[in-house]
């Protein structure tokens, strides 16, 4: 069972990876960044930046008080 913060980290992994590998279309129509950078590059990048931010709410959800087990 895979629990909320997992499918958040995984969407937000989706999001970055989007937004870097997203190119400008014609007519502006695409909301992305438009970096179109290259996508095994990007795949490397979106996995280094949520395991970054994972290990920060990993180590806030640690430290926080009151917790039950």
């Amino acid at each position: 069972m895979v629990s909320l913060s997992q499918s958040a980290l995984f969407a937000l992994s989706g999001v970055i990876f989007g937004n870097l590998v997203t190119k400008g279309g014609p007519g502006g129509t695409s909301k992305a960044l438009h970096l179109g950078w290259n996508p095994t590059l990007a795949v490397v990048l979106a996995i280094v930046l949520t395991t970054a931010i994972g290990l920060l709410f990993g180590a806030v959800a640690a430290r926080s008080a009151g917790s039950t087990s």
